[in-house]
Order: structure tokens, then C-alpha cells, then sequence
């Protein structure tokens, strides 16, 4: 990790802690100043039937209590750091949850120290509606918040030898591979192949199928009607083949549904990559505007750079696919450039 990236993460990790633990101070002082309004004893806990089964004093509550549960706020941080090497997506989500964690435990607090007030005897606690609806929204925006504007830079993937030579095979003119797609290309004919995400598609097809049948055995025709269409949608998500033709590129979806073509004229550069499927947001076919494609897992890839800001990615078993993928893609690219 570099200097910048490194600061980056340990400014957010350090802002985030300080501002839970500042709201931690406050309350505990807000609570001790208004210790005389408060019973002896506090209710910190109830069972199942809303009855008290654990009481602390104020001191042990704030001073001991509250900033143990705030560690699992500040562990949960770390964790989404940790894992920025295996995605950004999951260092952004583990980062979030702490913040909602740690805000949500703070609300907690409060609800369980306004419902205590004016009240002499602590069996008799319950937990004020309003404080705790409260927390939950706070901590469901805090934690929104941080998802969007926490922004940690990839983690660079290891690229493979094998990736390496089949990158500059796809793009070296003078090699065998770029000679025999361009003959291809020349033909005109578009090229169809299968792209499977088949352990993601075999898991979803068997838990749609485990629902549906739970659904008619339990009598639930609601369940029964969206475990057949959680089916239908993973089975057109998480299957397509790709159409690569003297147009452009295209993936079609589930054996009929045609996605929006690429052209070649918008096509900077094509290049074989080894990608993190996470990093593009998971398995299928994924679309959003800064990335997308159809990713059927972690491994190589073909990475078209559409527009300045804009990568669809396509992945393949094995290199010589993806190689063969690419020459394809730059040798319809640089027959365009001679007909324009």
C-alpha cells in the first residue's frame, strides 16, 4: 500500500473513531449531569417478554459498558480495511457497518438513560420508541454516508505471466494470433460465445427451487410464484453469450435478450487482465455507469476502455480465450479505423 493510499485509510479509520467516541463523552457527561433525575441502579437489559433481567450502575454503564461495545464498532472497521487488498467494495461495506454500529449502540444508550428518567424503581423500565427509532435512522444515514464518500483505492492485482504473454499477444500486430483474427474479422461473421457464472447460477437456481418447494408445501403461493421468478432472473442474469461482429460487441442474455451494443468507435483499448469479480460488483452480468459486463468469477479477463470513463469487463476460462477475445476485438477495431 503507498504512502497516500495508506493515510487515506488511516485518516477515515481515526475520523470515524473519533466521532463516535466524542459522541460517546458527551453522553456520558449529559448522563452523570443528569445523574439525579436517574434511579440508583439502571435496567441495561430485558428478556424476551420486555422484562428486566439486568441492571449496572450509572458509572459501570458509561465508563466500562459503553466504550466495550463501541469496540466491536471500531473492529468492524478494521475488518472493511483488512479486506481492501480483496475488494474496495467490501473495505467500503465494513467500514459503513461500524459506523452504523457503533451509531446504533450510542442511540441504544440513550434510549435505555431517557426511558430511566424520573423513575424510581428500574424494574419497571422500558425503552422510549422514540429514541431507539431515532438511533436506527441516524445510524442507517451514517452509515449511507460513509458507503458513498469512503472511496479506498484498488489494491493492485497480481498479474499472472500467462496474462502478461496473452495481453501482448492480443495486442502485438505482428503475432500469430493478431494475423488470424483479422482474417476472421474480415469475414464478417459474428462470433458467439457462452458466458456462464455456473456455480452462481446452479446455487441460485437450487435455493429458488428449495423456496418453491417450501412454498407448496406450507401452502404459501406467494413464495412459490418468487421462487419461480427468482429463477427465471438468475438463470437470464447469470447466463448470456457474447456476440462479438463487425458492429461491435454485445451480450445477449439468457438466450434472448439483447443488451445495448458496443461500437467499435467507442472502444479506446482492449487489454487481457486478471480482475477481482467484487471489484466490479459481483457475478453476472453487471451494468452501472462507471463499469460492468458479464463476470463469471475472479480470474482473466477482457477489459474494454469504452469513452474516457466507462470499462465494460468480460471474463473467460482460461488465457487463450481471452487472448483470442481481444486480437478479435482490436482487429474489428482497426479494420473501422481503416474504413473511417
Amino acid at each position: 500500500m503507498d504512502r497516500s493510499a495508506e493515510r487515506y485509510q488511516r485518516l477515515w479509520l481515526c475520523g470515524n473513531m473519533a466521532l463516535l467516541v466524542l459522541a460517546c463523552v458527551a453522553i456520558a457527561l449529559w448522563a452523570f449531569l443528569d445523574s439525579a433525575r436517574l434511579p440508583a441502579e439502571l435496567a441495561v437489559h430485558w428478556n424476551a417478554r420486555g422484562e428486566v433481567n439486568g441492571i449496572e450502575s450509572l458509572p459501570v454503564f458509561v465508563l466500562t459498558t459503553l466504550p466495550i461495545r463501541l469496540f466491536s464498532a471500531a473492529a468492524l472497521m478494521l475488518a472493511g480495511l483488512s479486506m481492501r487488498g480483496q475488494s474496495t467494495l467490501l473495505a467500503r461495506c465494513g467500514m459503513a457497518a461500524g459506523m452504523m454500529l457503533g451509531a446504533f449502540i450510542l442511540g441504544l444508550v440513550m434510549a435505555i438513560i431517557v426511558g430511566q428518567r424520573d423513575l424510581q424503581d428500574s424494574s419497571m423500565a422500558t425503552l422510549e420508541g422514540w429514541p431507539m427509532a431515532a438511533s436506527i435512522l441516524a445510524a442507517a444515514l451514517l452509515g449511507a454516508g460513509v458507503a458513498m464518500l469512503y472511496r479506498p483505492e484498488p489494491a493492485p492485482v497480481p498479474e499472472s505471466s500467462q496474462a502478461r504473454v496473452a495481453d501482448r499477444m492480443a495486442n502485438d500486430l505482428r503475432s500469430l494470433l493478431a494475423t488470424t483474427q483479422r482474417a476472421l474479422a474480415q469475414q464478417s461473421t459474428v462470433l458467439e460465445i457462452g458466458l456462464s457464472a455456473i456455480g452462481a447460477r446452479n446455487a441460485c437456481l437450487l435455493t429458488c427451487l428449495a423456496a418453491g418447494v417450501a412454498g407448496w408445501w406450507w401452502s404459501l403461493p406467494w413464495l412459490a410464484i418468487c421462487a419461480v421468478l427468482g429463477a427465471a432472473g438468475g438463470w437470464i442474469l447469470l447466463t448470456g453469450t457474447l456476440l462479438i461482429g463487425p458492429d461491435g460487441v454485445q451480450v445477449r442474455l439468457g438466450g434472448m435478450i439483447r443488451c445495448k451494443r458496443i461500437g467499435y468507435d467507442r472502444i479506446a483499448s482492449a487489454h487481457v487482465r486478471e480482475i477481482r469479480a467484487l471489484d466490479y460488483g459481483g457475478i453476472g452480468y453487471r451494468s452501472n455507469i462507471t463499469d460492468g459486463g458479464f463476470i463469471a468469477g475472479s480470474g482473466t479477463a477482457v477489459v474494454l476502455k469504452v469513452d474516457q470513463y466507462l470499462e465494460r469487463v468480460f471474463t473467460f476460462q482460461g488465457h487463450q480465450c481471452a487472448a483470442r477475445v481481444c486480437a478479435l476485438v482490436n482487429a474489428h477495431r482497426g479494420l473501422g479505423a481503416v474504413r473511417r
